[in-house]
């Protein structure tokens, strides 16, 4: 039911009512207030581990009814912490300490707020690692050739990119991207993308 309808089922009770005083002033205050609610706003979609996506997925495919994995799941997330751990869809206790189970105990509500208005996979990060061949000049007897890395940096506000020496970020450079970042700004980076250890 939206706000015109509430208010027109509301109106119409009024009119039946019309030879009682309190109700029927009951009625327009309901009427008054009605029209004063504001349109339902859209959830932000929230951000979840891969490894949430998995475990949602896979309760999907076993509860393949209408609206079933959606009660399941969220039947999961809610008895977790009541003498019960958190299982996945076989009644299997999910470890305690994977990422898992600790982003699920971290944020059981946001979890719950995921099943019930949807959510988006949050992406693995990258750092670009370029190998860069220098000479060692330090041994003076015989030179070599040495390896040293230097990390691509891409400034989110101008979309532009550079090379960092020292591997860090600062300001709007970000070091640590996204796979599809990488690719649009050049698709031949992916090859020296290295997941970025939590």
């Amino acid at each position: 039911m939206n706000k015109e309808q509430l208010i027109e089922k509301l109106e119409y009770r009024r009119k039946t009512f019309e030879h009682v005083f309190p109700t029927k002033h009951a009625y327009s205050i309901a009427i008054e207030l009605a029209e004063q609610l504001d349109e339902p706003q859209e959830q932000p979609k929230i951000v979840a581990p891969k490894e949430f996506d998995e475990w949602y997925q896979e309760i999907k495919e076993k509860y393949s009814r209408p609206g079933s994995a959606r009660r399941f799941a969220l039947w999961k997330l809610s008895q977790k912490g009541f003498g019960r751990h958190f299982e996945n869809a076989n009644h299997e206790e999910v470890d305690y300490e994977s990422k898992l189970g600790v982003w699920v105990r971290k944020n059981q509500e946001l979890a719950i707020d995921a099943i019930f208005y949807g959510y988006e996979v949050e992406e693995p990060l990258y750092r670009v690692k370029i190998p860069m061949f220098e000479w060692n000049e330090e041994s003076a007897e015989s030179a070599e050739l040495k390896t040293a890395f230097v990390y691509l940096i891409h400034n989110v506000t101008s979309d532009e990119t550079r090379i960092s020496y020292d591997g860090n970020a600062f300001g709007n450079w970000k070091i640590k991207l996204t796979e599809s970042q990488i690719k649009t700004i050049d698709e031949r980076f992916w090859a020296f993308a290295v997941p970025v250890e939590e």
